[in-house]
């Protein structure tokens, strides 16, 4: 049988979320998909300490260790790499783009920031963002950490970082916006969720 490889090289968008109030919180509600507890593990939890909170039918584990759950996990996301046949594709699955913050609610308010042109390349629409931060600037708990690595969408990172600038469109959310490559800004995503003040974040 022939066979054979092609290759080709193509942007791939994703979105991701994580509830933070149900980070390290285990439920034993009768309810399909929210079951965490069967019966010997509440007792578990129980023997244990963990917190019982009795609204939501849970046991949490302390603050501290839900913390360091959610710090970890960014971490993790700051090494992710990988791929099928690296060795011999030398496939990078890292994200070559990410835009994060911590929101109130659980919609992606960042969801239609990167779109695409009428030829079908990707595209960062400034307007988009800038609408993002506006209508739901009472909704942002944290700054908005923008993961950008070189190389990838040049030109468009350059229009980006020209908004920036006094006149642009970005302008007056500078001070929330930090850009970097995406291994830094998912540490600095994580030093952010762990950092004193922040424990509100995963009520």
């Amino acid at each position: 049988m022939p066979h054979e490889h092609q290759f080709y090289r193509t942007t791939l968008k994703g979105l991701f979320s994580l509830d933070l109030h149900a980070a390290g919180t285990f439920s034993y509600r009768q309810k399909t998909g929210f079951r965490n507890l069967d019966d010997g593990r509440i007792e578990m939890a129980r023997q244990r300490g963990l917190e019982l909170v009795t609204a939501d039918k849970s046991y949490r584990l302390p603050l501290a260790e839900r913390v360091q759950r959610v710090k970890t996990l960014f971490e993790g996301l700051a090494h992710l790499e990988g791929g099928a046949k690296q060795t011999l594709h030398y496939t990078d699955v890292a994200p070559a783009l990410t835009i994060m913050a911590v929101t109130r609610g659980g919609n992606h308010i960042f969801g239609h920031v990167v779109g695409a042109t009428g030829r079908g390349q990707p595209e960062f629409k400034l307007d988009a963002l800038a609408e993002a931060l506006t209508v739901f600037a009472d909704d942002l708990l944290s700054a908005v950490y923008i993961g950008w690595t070189r190389g990838y969408l040049d030109d468009e990172r350059g229009r980006f970082e020209q908004a920036l600038q006094d006149g642009g469109l970005l302008a007056p959310f500078r001070g929330q916006i930090q850009i970097a490559h995406p291994r830094v800004a998912f540490q600095a995503m994580a030093a952010a969720l762990a950092a004193p003040g922040h424990e509100g974040w995963l009520d």
